[in-house]
């Protein structure tokens, strides 16, 4: 969801500015800001006990995110941190409260991105259900470089680490390897460390 950044300012909303591997909040936290990346890229995970990262989504320039609690006063229920550096603005609950009861076109903006978020992550376990590794890791390489606007380049990297996407996807270390080789045998990827690159041709019908 992308709210003209004039509005949000003139409700209230100021500028910040993280680093690489900057936390924005954490699951569990109760929720200070609306919030919506300016610049840079955010991940979107959940951690479990042992402290690993299971990353669910990325997040680009214009969307906003850690709205779920605006509606429903609710804890977040993700850790949202920086692959990049970042630029947010960042407007207060109880501004956001003004704006939607103000501005009811934002309120059904904020309910439709709520919605948005919730039918992807449905996808893509019902994805995780149904297709072979090769055609998962494909499909969720797809998933990333929509979110992420390919346009006219060549190639889009994904900054998320092989034992990222493993982890991710419920593969073992050699079913990610076996994956990987065979999406690179058939040209629609690169890999680099850290991250995967995908060709734009691999996603032309």
């Amino acid at each position: 969801m992308i709210i003209d950044i004039n509005i949000l300012l003139a409700w209230g909303a100021v500028y910040k500015k993280l680093g690489r591997g900057e936390v924005i909040f954490s699951e569990g936290s109760e929720c200070s800001y609306y919030n919506q990346l300016v610049s840079g890229i955010v991940k979107w995970v959940n951690i479990d006990d042992d402290g690993k990262e299971y990353i669910q989504t990325m997040i680009e320039p214009g969307e906003c995110f850690g709205e779920l609690p605006m509606l429903d006063g609710g804890a977040h229920i993700a850790t949202l941190s920086l692959t990049e550096g970042a630029r947010l603005s960042c407007l207060a609950p109880e501004d956001v409260a003004d704006l939607r009861r103000t501005r009811p076109e934002f309120d059904t903006a904020l309910t439709l991105s709520v919605c948005n978020t919730l039918r992807t992550l449905f996808a893509i376990h019902l994805a995780k259900l149904s297709l072979q590794p090769e055609a998962l890791l494909l499909y969720r390489l797809e998933n990333f470089c929509s979110r992420l606007r390919m346009g006219e380049e060549d190639e889009i990297e994904i900054p998320i680490s092989q034992e990222e996407f493993a982890r991710m996807l419920g593969f073992s270390r050699r079913t990610m390897v076996d994956a990987l080789a065979k999406l690179q045998n058939r040209k629609l990827i690169r890999r680099s460390y850290g991250s995967i690159h995908v060709k734009a041709s691999g996603f032309v019908t």
